[in-house]
């Protein structure tokens, strides 16, 4: 199915126990509280775990002004990284204020989680965000403890199911070689 962020509010209200919007411009404060934390509950729950539908892989090209001190290279980061799964032979890195910084070469490869569209959310994981989005407004709007409580119960039934169906989409990754475990033998 192909998801659209009013059909996840909707899916929230409807775990909160209140009635569906038509319209994401609507004004019910049910729905008002649950528009407002959306984006940054989307961020948090895509950046938690690493979404086999969310990684992007890109290449990407150094600045012209290098940093200040540290590292020889700068790349800045695309407008929709949320965070980085993996850089191609650069050992040594850091993410700083929206740049990628490291001693490698004039381009890197990289793999990232990136805040996708809800059209390209797995059923799973529009519903792990809507039992999210229903908990963090259920105070708001349910102003019941327990009614928080059995969504937070039915939140970690779906977000293990989703974590487990997502870990069948991913290939075993390989440990990098370290001096530390080759120090060891």
């Amino acid at each position: 199915m192909v998801y659209t962020k009013l059909q996840i509010i909707n899916m929230a209200l409807t775990y909160l126990g209140n009635k569906n919007i038509e319209l994401l411009t609507e004004d019910n404060p049910a729905a008002n509280a649950v528009k407002f934390i959306y984006d940054t509950t989307k961020a948090v729950e895509l950046g938690s775990y690493r979404w086999s539908f969310a990684v992007k892989r890109v290449v990407l090209t150094a600045e012209l002004i290098a940093p200040l001190f540290g590292f020889d290279f700068k790349y800045k980061v695309p407008a929709d990284f949320l965070k980085l799964e993996e850089i191609v032979e650069a050992p040594y890195y850091e993410c700083e204020g929206g740049f990628l910084l490291t001693n490698s070469g004039n381009k890197i490869k990289i793999k990232y989680t990136a805040n996708v569209a809800e059209a390209e959310f797995t059923d799973l994981f529009a519903d792990v965000l809507a039992y999210k989005l229903a908990i963090k407004a259920c105070e708001k709007t349910a102003q019941s403890s327990k009614k928080k409580a059995d969504l937070y119960s039915e939140y970690n039934v779906h977000i293990n199911n989703a974590k487990k169906q997502n870990a069948l989409q991913l290939a075993a990754r390989q440990l990098r070689e370290s001096e530390f475990v080759d120090a060891r033998y």
